[in-house]
């Protein structure tokens, strides 16, 4: 484990994740992501890594576009995340398996994507669903919800673009 400036306690693999992710992700490869399972950080786990790294990643580049100081990091909280599997997760055009665009969703996976279907980055994060959902909260707050990126008439934002 690492205890530094990148304030708490994660494995050198998640640390390389991370600025992976944020600068360099030409370096995410198929044998790369096959490699985490090996050092310890299974596939469930980098996706929720992922979905905790670009929801940071966007509020703080939102507060830099504005001027704003960035955020406080929150109190840790204990428990263990839920380590839900959506059981119709396939590998399919990702290094991850994900949702597909259309499926029988159960009640954990429904309202996930909308109109069931999804652009691949959103169905990305979707082996681990609530990383989807804080994602989405995030994006809907800072630009438009997802069911609403496909839809080009006029009237969805008060610019009136």
């Amino acid at each position: 484990m690492i205890h530094s400036v990148h304030g708490g306690a994660l494995s050198a693999r998640a640390i390389d994740a991370v600025h992976r992710i944020i600068t360099d992700q030409d370096r995410i490869t198929q044998a790369w992501i096959e490699g985490d399972a090996d050092q310890g950080l299974s596939k469930e786990q980098y996706v929720e890594l992922l979905g905790v790294t670009v929801t940071v990643f966007s509020i703080d580049e939102f507060n830099h576009a504005l001027g704003l100081p960035l955020e406080p990091w929150p109190q840790l909280r204990s428990g263990k995340p839920c380590q839900y599997r959506p059981p119709m997760a396939v590998r399919g055009t990702d290094f991850v398996s994900m949702l597909p665009k259309t499926a029988k969703f159960t009640e954990r996976e429904k309202g996930l994507l909308p109109k069931n279907r999804s652009a691949n980055v959103l169905r990305a994060l979707s082996l681990v669903p609530d990383a989807v959902r804080d994602w989405s909260k995030v994006a809907a707050a800072q630009y438009l919800p997802a069911e609403l990126l496909t839809q080009f008439e006029r009237g969805h934002c008060t610019t009136g673009r």
